[in-house]
């Protein structure tokens, strides 16, 4: 598939709002998979829409929150959903690509807390989102045909691994570790799913509609532990159940 998979992007839509995502912290992974794309060597991109299998929608969640948006002051959402819905007319009347599927072939990227606001104006197309938003119970999300997207922080500094130590497995005083807070789903974008795999941890899942990044390829019950929300105060009881034996394997 690697070999035959192929996409073509609108052109339409000016930088800062499209075609562009930020490179570094947080929201890293939206810009990088624009970028990565949208570069010219990018072996899946064709120049003629007739040779994609899926149309790219080249619009930037994060660039759109951070100049369009005081997000710490107004969290109204029409905003968004206002940008999305005039390029998606703006798509709709000058090719026939989108109208011939309702958009069931295009897809967009979105890494941030905002993912799930384009619901409303591409619920048809595949949504490509941060793990956070991944979960079925989220209206719109469908894991049998949207994607969930593992999400990274890129330092500011310079590009490579988060700035993290792995401790020998046989020297950890730390039985187990939350990161997080009791908030409900509010602003959950985070990489410490990833970072905590890189930092040589088995990663612990506490939810009950979570779709896993790229779930349909690798087994992720081999290296890593979930807990239903139902099971949260038996968390310990659970942890310790696990075998040496199973844990270093994991």
């Amino acid at each position: 598939m690697e070999k035959r998979f192929k996409v073509w992007v609108y052109n339409e839509g000016e930088p800062p709002l499209f075609h562009r995502g930020p490179l570094k912290d947080i929201y890293a992974i939206e810009g990088h998979f624009i970028d990565k794309l949208e570069n010219g060597k990018s072996p899946f991109l064709v120049r003629h829409p007739d040779e994609a299998h899926t149309v790219f929608i080249p619009v930037g969640i994060a660039k759109i929150i951070r100049y369009l948006y005081t997000p710490r002051l107004d969290y109204d959402r029409w905003c968004l959903q206002s940008v999305v819905t005039d390029y998606i007319s703006v798509i709709s009347n000058r090719y026939p690509y989108w109208n011939r599927s309702a958009g069931a072939d295009h897809f967009f990227v979105g890494c941030h807390d905002w993912d799930q606001m384009f619901q409303l104006p591409v619920l048809s197309c595949i949504k490509t989102l941060s793990e956070c938003y991944a979960m079925p119970i989220l209206q719109g999300f469908q894991p049998a045909r949207d994607v969930s997207l593992p999400e990274i922080k890129v330092p500011s500094k310079a590009l490579g691994p988060p700035d993290v130590r792995q401790a020998s497995t046989n020297h950890r005083p730390i039985f187990a570790f939350f990161a997080g807070g009791p908030h409900g789903g509010w602003e959950v974008a985070s990489p410490r799913l990833i970072e905590s795999m890189h930092a040589g941890c088995v990663p612990m899942i506490i939810s009950n509609g979570y779709v896993l990044p790229f779930s349909d390829v690798l087994d992720w019950s081999k290296f890593y532990v979930h807990i239903p929300v139902a099971r949260i105060p038996e968390i310990k009881t659970i942890l310790e159940g696990i075998s040496i034996d199973d844990y270093l394997k994991m």
